[in-house]
């Protein structure tokens, strides 16, 4: 056997399962230049998330703003980068911060260095979380159920539990992560906002 199709490249052995932001709560956006930080935040998991700070002639651009409640729920990396590569080649001397917390109670901070040939990104990530570790029943809860409830909170303590522990595991690594993956963090403010535009009455006359 000659092996002839088997992939020499050391970043194709890499197992590209990375860490996934659930149940997105807020995200905060930190850049060099503090006039296109931002950050958006939401009451519930069905509702929609809100831009802080929008003037009276501003609005959250609704055609990118889907993707805010979807950062980072399903990425990836391509590579890790060299050991030897110093924090200034990577950008990570200036990096844009990002804040990212759950409705489970995780945080995820980010450091963004800045983009390669290849558009890719050098990302650092700690992790941490808070976890409620005992079940408040409810005033009017059965005691038939009571069981079914405390295994089912269990369950869910081991799964956030594990699920942590997995995750810290990517700290202390400096990964190289496409464009469409980090994309949302990386815009500026000015990208997320739209002008409010004049309505124009009957006589053509424009109003606010």
């Amino acid at each position: 056997e000659t092996f002839s199709n088997v992939e020499t490249d050391a970043k194709a052995w890499l197992d590209k399962v990375f860490f996934k932001v659930e149940k997105l709560k807020s995200a905060e956006v930190t850049h060099i230049d503090p006039l296109q930080n931002w950050s958006v935040s939401r009451e519930t998991e069905a509702g929609d998330m809100v831009l802080a700070g929008l003037g009276e002639e501003e609005e959250l651009d609704s055609s990118r703003s889907y993707s805010l409640k979807n950062i980072l729920s399903s990425p990836s990396f391509n590579d890790i980068a060299a050991s030897d590569v110093s924090d200034e080649d990577l950008g990570l001397d200036a990096p844009i911060k990002a804040s990212l917390a759950t409705f489970d109670g995780f945080n995820y901070e980010l450091l963004i260095g800045k983009a390669n040939e290849e558009e890719e990104y050098p990302v650092r990530v700690t992790v941490s979380a808070s976890i409620t570790q005992e079940r408040v029943a409810a005033e009017d809860e059965k005691a038939e159920d009571k069981e079914k409830l405390d295994t089912e909170f269990a369950v869910q303590v081991k799964t956030l539990t594990d699920k942590l522990e997995s995750e810290q595991k990517f700290q202390g690594h400096t990964f190289m992560v496409s464009k469409w993956t980090i994309d949302a963090l990386t815009k500026p403010r000015s990208d997320y906002i739209k002008a409010i535009e004049e309505e124009t009455s009957e006589d053509g006359i424009g109003n606010a």
